[in-house]
């Protein structure tokens, strides 16, 4: 039977963690919403940039100054204009403007929950357009429910690790399960994740030497955090050894890339632009502290 502090634990940890579900629910509205579509028209614009031949492979500008672009919209709601101008504005192969032929064409269309946005240029006649239209999910509760769930499992078995992964494989494996309402056919799992915002990312920085001394740097990190952790458990009563603490080290990072990647595809990380995001975020550390104190105790009482 639980002691007393332990009940408490697990009740204060259950009410933040159910605080954080519900407020997520709400978390999707229209901040949200101008978040995930700026973060596909980015991603847009950077493509349709390199597919019409105004990038080069070294992320340079071919043309001597940048393609000046009147912008039309189709579909949507009316600040789909705006966020795409925002974008416009850092990038430096397209210029928007009234006074010209040259024409960048956005196509919206959206439902309950998901967000797929289509990019074309109109130039000297021709139509450039990517391979794919670029998709997202508007479901900010399904990485914030796993990670609440995570916490709770974290807490009772006392190992933050489990919940980690926990969260990863949950998160992922809900995706799966949730249909898209998407328009569109649906795609596969590895064509979602391949897709998503975050390889996008990892893709983006990768280019070059800088992405792969990035790589190399988070992987030594990554081991000297394990290398540390072993040092300072060594001798303790149920303390790992080295090779366990890198397998360790090893799912922490799997785990929480497959949560990011989650949180990414579903635009939890689009939701901290708002209140209710940023409230979300603060209730899920609070349901956390139960099992990182619960965890602390293992080891050092």
């Amino acid at each position: 039977m639980a002691r007393p502090h332990e009940r408490r634990k697990i009740f204060v940890c259950l009410l933040f963690a159910a605080l954080a579900v519900g407020l997520s629910l709400f978390a999707a509205g229209e901040t949200t919403q101008q978040n995930a579509l700026r973060g596909l028209a980015k991603r847009g614009v950077e493509q349709l940039s390199r597919v019409a031949n105004l990038e080069g492979d070294a992320g340079e500008r071919l043309a001597g100054e940048a393609l000046r672009v009147q912008i039309t919209q189709d579909g949507g709601p009316r600040w789909v204009r705006d966020e795409l101008l925002k974008v416009l504005v850092d990038n430096p192969f397209l210029e928007p403007s009234d006074a010209t032929q040259n024409a960048l064409r956005v196509e919206i269309v959206s439902d309950m929950n998901t967000i797929v946005l289509q990019l074309h240029l109109y130039r000297r006649g021709w139509v450039v357009r990517g391979a794919e239209p670029f998709r997202v999910r508007v479901m900010p509760w399904v990485p914030t429910l796993v990670m609440a769930l995570a916490a709770v499992a974290a807490l009772v078995r006392r190992r933050p690790v489990l919940g980690l992964v926990m969260a990863g494989v949950l998160g992922q494996v809900l995706l799966l399960c949730l249909p898209s309402e998407s328009p569109f056919v649906t795609r596969s799992w590895s064509d979602e994740v391949a897709s998503g915002p975050l390889l996008a990312f990892m893709d983006g920085v990768g280019r070059g030497p800088q992405g792969a001394a990035m790589g190399a740097g988070i992987l030594v990190f990554c081991l000297m955090l394990a290398v540390f952790d072993h040092h300072r458990s060594r001798g303790k009563v149920g303390s790992m050894t080295l090779r366990q603490t890198g397998w360790v080290a090893m799912l922490v990072a799997i785990g929480g890339l497959a949560w990011v990647d989650c949180s990414a595809r579903t635009s939890w990380f689009a939701s901290l632009g708002g209140w209710q995001g940023n409230l979300v975020l603060l209730l899920l550390l609070c349901a956390w502290m139960p099992a990182i104190h619960g965890s602390w105790e293992r080891r050092h009482g």
